[in-house]
């Protein structure tokens, strides 16, 4: 099975999964801390 993308690069899906994922919790973080 031969892929576009180079080796070691996350699939797009899991790449934006992680971007938003690292979104909320980054803005939940300043959150807390703001408080």
């Amino acid at each position: 099975m031969t892929s576009a993308l180079p080796l070691g690069s996350p699939p797009p899906w899991r790449r934006a999964l992680v971007t938003g994922g690292a979104g909320f919790l980054g803005s939940h973080l300043v959150t807390r801390l703001l408080d």
